[in-house]
């Protein structure tokens, strides 16, 4: 008791915070109408649609775990600065269940996940993360707390075995500060947000070897190991390249996911905004809305939970990319995880009449703000329309 105590008190003045603490909101509501309230100016169209689709101006994302082990290495021996094993539901065969999955993050924040393919395929299609397919063998008991005793051979070779325990409510509901430190995971291929809605303290206990050799969970301040167990969703922007190809009711997304063409069957049908574009996999779903072609918000819902995964609103509706359009027109925007404005920032949109431009600038978190991102929008002659969606800036793509 006395050292997490000591641990409490010290953490914040050490600069350590992120590694257990929080932050709040990004913006408060009256932030949140503030921020909404800017940046309304009606765009100034100077030519006809250059097709009937509803554009996709960038690929939203959102993923939930109910549990979410988090295991920190010394790097200088591992070659690995976190582990994490994720309890995620998955769609197989056209039933729903609970797998393992696990995450490996590098000294360059690149996270490989090793699950057997079908539970990625259709799953996480829309996050381009690297994947390492393999066998993820998981021993689990929840009856009171968490043991967990999981295998399985990394991207690097390695037969990786965990041994986890926590007691108690698994893990603990997070009534404070829920907005969580992305670090820089994945930061090549997201501009994302976490919700983190449960927590443990610092009692859980865990080993970790590689290929046999037990190594030693890195410690805080040289006192407590880094171990904790998470219950987190995350959700943002992901690099994408994509066509969309129009069919009778809707349009294909047709894209390359680690080598293999994937296509999903997209509906478009009126709604209170104007129309609505969605795709639903049977696990989630994804929700464009429109206003004669401009799109108003978008959504990332799961089946089975009440509110959405990731709202985006807008202070006014983006330009309708598929029309030619004057200038600049400037959107600030809100990302909501689980109903809490966790991030926001600013969308730029350019024409040139060849296609668009749109550059989306995160203002807060500052995790958020350091992964900008820029989508651009070719129409082509028999109306279909290309999707280009990269990272830029440090850890993205020039």
């Amino acid at each position: 008791m006395f050292v997490r105590l000591l641990l409490l008190v010290l953490v914040p003045l050490c600069g350590c915070g992120t590694l257990l603490l929080n932050n709040g909101p990004s913006l408060s509501e009256r932030g949140v109408a503030r921020w909404l309230g800017r940046h309304a100016a009606p765009v100034q169209y100077t030519a006809a649609r250059q097709t009937d689709l509803l554009v996709l101006p960038f690929q939203v994302f959102g993923v939930r775990y109910e549990h979410d082990v988090v295991v920190m290495t010394k790097a200088r021996v591992t070659g690995f600065t976190m582990h994490e094993y994720a309890r995620t539901p998955v769609i197989v065969d056209g039933e729903r269940k609970n797998v393992w999955i696990a995450k490996d993050s590098d000294l360059d924040g690149v996270q490989t996940v090793t699950a057997r393919e079908e539970h990625l395929r259709g799953n996480i299609d829309d996050v381009p993360v690297p994947r390492n397919i393999g066998e993820v063998v998981a021993i689990e008991d929840l009856t009171d707390g968490l043991d967990l005793q999981l295998s399985y051979t990394n991207h690097r070779g390695q037969v990786a075995e965990v041994w986890f325990h926590t007691d108690g409510e698994t893990p603990s509901p997070n009534l404070g500060h829920r907005n969580g430190n992305t670090y820089n995971h994945s930061e090549q291929v997201v501009s994302a947000v976490i919700d983190i809605s449960a927590q443990t303290g610092l009692g859980p206990q865990a080993t970790f070897s590689l290929d046999g050799e037990p190594m030693r969970v890195k410690r805080l301040l040289g006192l407590a190991p880094i171990i904790s167990l998470l219950a987190q969703t995350q959700v943002g922007f992901a690099v994408a390249s994509a066509a969309q190809v129009p069919t009778p009711g809707g349009f294909q997304l047709v894209r390359s996911v680690h080598g293999e063409v994937v296509t999903e069957a997209w509906s478009v049908t009126p709604a209170d905004c104007g129309a609505l574009a969605r795709f639903d996999n049977g696990l989630r779903s994804w929700s464009y809305c429109y206003s004669e072609g401009e799109l108003v918000w978008a959504t990332v819902e799961e089946h089975g939970v009440d509110m959405p995964l990731m709202r985006l609103s807008l202070s006014a509706p983006l330009p309708d990319l598929a029309r030619p359009f004057a200038g600049e027109v400037v959107r600030n925007f809100t990302v909501q995880v689980n109903g809490q404005t966790h991030g926001h920032g600013t969308m730029s949109a350019t024409h040139d009449g060849d296609g668009a431009v749109l550059q989306i600038r995160p203002a807060a978190p500052r995790w958020f703000r350091a992964r900008p991102m820029e989508s651009t929008v070719r129409v082509s002659g028999d109306g279909s329309v290309q999707l280009e969606s990269v990272r830029v800036g440090d850890g993205g793509r020039p």
